[in-house]
């Protein structure tokens, strides 16, 4: 490359500072959001953040953040099924607090757990392949236990930004 091109491109990218700094303003919030799956790739609606999903037998299980507010704590909720025909829902309605819901950070991974009807739901994300996977327990006894091996690997519990998202849920390590 010549010098005069060379100056020619560095004027011209001078000249588009501006825009640049937009692009910094509005990255933020753009990368945010695509931290988490494609809405298709959960059953997370469009205004809400996944923290963790994956597919397993066709079928989606993704756990669901609102957006942060000013006014308003950030609420999880757990959801099964398919878009548009929802098996299971935890907690069946969003309240002012995310009990229930406890978070741990592991050697090499994170784990989300709830319990409810009985049963000990624990989602964890393994390093260092961000490997999603889903153990159900009952009375210390595992019933179910599978990794999502079609797993949406853009999100898991062990992303730094999903770990903030919990912990400003006021969810905390038990």
């Amino acid at each position: 490359m010549s010098l005069n091109v060379f100056r020619m491109l560095l004027t011209k990218m001078i000249n588009l500072k501006p825009i640049f700094l937009v692009c910094l303003v509005v990255a933020p919030d753009s990368l945010w959001a695509q931290s988490g799956a494609a809405k298709s790739d959960s059953l997370c609606q469009s205004e809400e953040t996944p923290v963790f999903s994956c597919r397993h037998k066709g079928k989606f299980y993704s756990v669901c953040a609102t957006k942060p507010s000013a006014d308003r704590m950030v609420l999880l909720q757990y959801r099964v099924g398919e878009p548009g025909h929802l098996e299971m829902v935890f907690p069946p309605e969003r309240s002012a607090t995310n009990q229930g819901f406890t978070f741990s950070l592991l050697p090499r991974g994170a784990t989300l757990s709830f319990e409810t009807a009985g049963y000990l739901y624990e989602l964890n994300s393994f390093l260092p392949n961000d490997e999603n996977e889903i153990t159900v327990s009952r009375d210390d006894r595992e019933i179910a236990r599978f990794r999502c091996l079609d797993s949406l690997t853009d999100v898991n519990l062990t992303m730094t930004p999903i770990q903030a998202l919990i912990r400003s849920a006021g969810i905390q390590e038990p």
